[in-house]
């Protein structure tokens, strides 16, 4: 996965295609394991084979990277099937953490960032 180079752990999005395939997350010292699910995956969503797959209606996540590779995922898999992916973004504000909905975030009507004023 360091092929990609992407800054940061991975661990979520491994963590996402075993829930997806409703599997145990192996040992780490069975990377073939790894490999060999990830690669059964990739080939049914290029297949269009997603029956069998749970794919998840929401998401929270803090906007790490994985968490951002996790939702492009998610995304793709919604909108391939039609079906809508609630998504809340967790970000820290000056009285501690706050949850918004990603609507709320980037698609406010006046096109402004919540708290910001034009």
């Amino acid at each position: 996965m360091a092929a990609f180079s992407v800054d940061g752990c991975l661990t979520d999005v491994v963590n996402l295609l075993f829930a997806m395939a409703n599997r145990q997350s192996p040992e780490m010292k069975l990377e073939s394991k790894v490999l060999k699910l990830i690669e059964n995956i990739d080939r049914k969503i290029h297949a269009n084979e997603l029956e069998g797959l749970w794919i998840p209606t929401h998401l929270v996540h803090d906007g790490e990277m994985d968490d951002l590779l996790c939702w492009l995922l998610l995304e793709y898999l919604h909108r391939k099937l039609g079906t809508k992916l609630t998504v809340l973004c967790q970000v820290r504000g000056a009285g501690g953490l706050l949850i918004w909905p990603y609507a709320l975030i980037w698609h406010q009507a006046d096109g402004a960032m919540p708290g910001k004023r034009r």
